[in-house]
């Protein structure tokens, strides 16, 4: 029997109710050489497993399934090699996933190493609830490459690019994505929203906290329509000069009233104090 002790991490996944059809993260198994091997009988379903192997493995397979109903596949990694499984001062890892699926049912990992086929628990629909649903908007401080390397896990820079054209993304997440933009009356649910230089606000829902709510385009909550900048509506006292010529007249007989203008002040836009960030979209 070939002796290698796999000590599998578990990570807790989740999602959200509006789209059952969620990409759990990459997630990393690690393992540890042992010698002499060692079997640990039993061990916590929540965090390690064990199986031995030894360092002649000559290929290692990793799939996720189902593990209810006909417990079909749904990712694999493909034969590995040793190699391919980055072993390094005694300790080998490899990453699972993203893997694009159904969390509303129970997932399970298959390792067939060389032929020695174990099974492993890797997602239940009860862990939902504690993951970054789709769809979630965050500030992120970083730019340029950083942002093409988040795009790998399905953060994008909400800049209202196409879709279409996010090539990170299956046939399936993009579809899931588009839904979910729908399903909040997006006035353009085949884009990204483009937040480049606003601010959020709250959705209105019926509060009357949003005077101007129906104004903006799109349904229901009409989630990532845009509303121009205004300022309230309000008066001002502008004091007048009795002497002809020394300051501002207002009227000049009962039939006949003078516009008053006054010096333009401030800048281009109306804004509270604030600090540029990146906002970015979870896409899948």
């Amino acid at each position: 029997m070939k002796k290698i002790v796999f000590i599998f991490l578990f990570i807790v996944a989740g999602s959200v109710a509006f789209s059952q059809t969620q990409s759990l993260p990459k997630m990393k198994f690690t393992s540890l050489l042992m010698n002499p091997p060692v079997k640990i009988a039993n061990p916590p379903l929540d965090s390690v497993s064990y199986q031995t192997i030894d360092s002649t493995l000559t290929t290692i397979t990793f799939t996720v399934n189902y593990s209810d109903g006909a417990m079909e596949e749904i990712w694999n990694s493909g034969a590995q090699a040793a190699g391919d499984v980055n072993f390094l001062n005694g300790k080998f890892s490899y990453n699972i996933g993203p893997v694009h699926g159904d969390i509303s049912r129970p997932m399970k990992i298959v390792v067939d190493a060389d032929g020695y086929i174990f099974e492993r628990a890797w997602h239940s629909p009860a862990s939902n609830d504690f993951r970054v649903p789709l769809g979630t908007v965050q500030a992120y401080m970083g730019a340029g490459s950083y942002l093409t390397y988040l795009e790998k896990s399905g953060w994008y820079l909400c800049d209202g690019r196409a879709i279409a054209s996010l090539d990170s993304l299956t046939a399936s997440e993009k579809n899931a994505l588009a839904a979910l933009l729908a399903s909040g009356g997006n006035p353009d649910n085949t884009s990204l929203p483009d937040m480049r230089g606003y601010f959020l606000r709250g959705a209105d829902n019926s509060s009357g906290n949003d005077p101007d709510e129906g104004s903006r385009s799109g349904t229901g909550a009409k989630l990532g329509s845009v509303q121009g900048d205004r300022l309230q509506s309000h008066s001002h006292t502008i004091n007048a000069d009795a002497a002809a010529g020394a300051g501002t007249s207002v009227a000049t007989s009962a039939a006949t009233t003078t516009t008053v203008t006054t010096n333009a002040t401030g800048g281009n836009e109306t804004r509270p104090k604030n600090i540029y960030v990146n906002w970015i979209i979870k896409a899948k």
